[in-house]
């Protein structure tokens, strides 16, 4: 979590450049998050779809 590496950073022992490449680390996690939930959406979509096709067969 970026907050535990705060105090670092103001004692002084993290640079900029450190607290940056921490946050990029943390949108890369959030990205591949992000990706899996979407991927999970398409597919909870598409079984919707699924069943709103067998709905309309059996009518």
């Amino acid at each position: 979590m970026i907050a535990e590496y705060l105090p670092r950073f103001k004692a002084g022992k993290l640079s900029a450049q450190d607290m940056i490449e921490a946050i990029l680390a943390r949108v890369a996690e959030i990205d591949q998050l992000m990706t899996v939930q979407q991927a999970l959406r398409k597919k909870l979509m598409d079984h919707i779809g699924w069943f709103k096709n067998q709905a309309r067969r059996k009518q």
